[in-house]
């Protein structure tokens, strides 16, 4: 942490993972869904062993809780056309 060429990037986005694990938790979703973790361009091999990892864990988990709870149909995708 602070390593950041951004200066405080990483801490501000540290700052919204952890408000954002109990509330999504709150309203249904496993925390464990919510991943952050910081490495350097350096640091390749770590990030895709990370990314593969956290990707096994999504599947181990399943579909996520809230699917079954919303009707596509009700769902409007015209307001995000170009």
């Amino acid at each position: 942490m602070g390593e950041c060429h951004y200066l405080e990037g990483n801490y501000t986005a540290q700052k919204r993972i952890n408000f954002l694990k109990p509330l999504i938790n709150f309203v249904g979703i496993e925390k464990e869904r919510l991943h952050a973790k910081w490495v350097s361009s350096a640091q390749a091999s770590e990030l895709v062993n990370d990314i593969t990892n956290f990707i096994d864990d999504l599947r181990e988990m399943g579909p996520s809780p809230l699917k079954s709870k919303i009707n596509p149909d009700s769902i409007k995708t015209d307001r995000y056309k170009p």
